[in-house]
């Protein structure tokens, strides 16, 4: 069964957003904590 490209590219899409968010998350903590 062959990948749907636009599913992938979601996925793919959905995975670099939550990613994105967590780094943002991630370095605002370390601002609070360093402040």
């Amino acid at each position: 069964m062959p990948v749907d490209t636009q599913t992938l590219a979601a996925a793919y899409l959905g995975f670099s957003c939550s990613k994105n968010e967590l780094t943002e998350r991630f370095s605002t903590i370390n601002q609070l904590n360093s402040n």
